[in-house]
């Protein structure tokens, strides 16, 4: 955007027109997200109508509560601790009653310091996915407290107190 004069709207538009139809309704995940107790957010490196269209898809869109992206974020994308503090004081979100779900270990760092319960997300064929280093998950990333490749399966038995 800065160095290279690139319209972020227009990249954004162009970076998200993409076919959503690998994605399959996970109606097992939607119940697991409602049986949450609390509001649930996504919090988006993306655009809010590409979180729709991939939630949609997946059909757990009514689950959400609200998109926070990163047109929201000003642009300044996870994982700058500015725009945690945007999205957790935009939404109120009291950070020691919250677990934030991530795909990249990097992006759990500022959110389990901020008091969040963190959960990353990693695919299930990892031994056998491509990944830059800074994707993957080492034994320098004490800031993760839960590992899962089965979303559904962990929030079905994750026990609230």
């Amino acid at each position: 955007m800065l160095n290279h004069g690139i319209d972020p709207d227009s990249f954004l538009e162009r970076a998200h027109a993409i076919d959503y139809s690998a994605l399959l309704p996970h109606p097992e995940l939607g119940e697991a997200i409602t049986a949450l107790p609390g509001r649930k957010f996504i919090f988006t490196n993306g655009s809010v109508p590409h979180a729709e269209a991939a939630a949609r898809a997946l059909g757990i869109l009514d689950n959400f509560d609200d998109i926070f992206d990163i047109v929201a974020a000003g642009y300044v994308p996870k994982p700058a601790g500015a725009t945690y503090d945007k999205f957790a004081s935009l939404h109120r979100v009291d950070t020691k009653h919250a677990a934030m779900f991530e795909d990249l270990p990097r992006n759990l760092q500022v959110p389990k310091a901020l008091g969040m319960r963190t959960v990353l997300l990693v695919p299930r064929n990892l031994d056998t996915v491509l990944m830059e280093r800074w994707e993957t998950l080492t034994d320098e990333d004490d800031h993760i407290d839960y590992v899962t490749d089965d979303l559904a399966g962990f929030l079905a038995g994750v026990r609230i107190s």
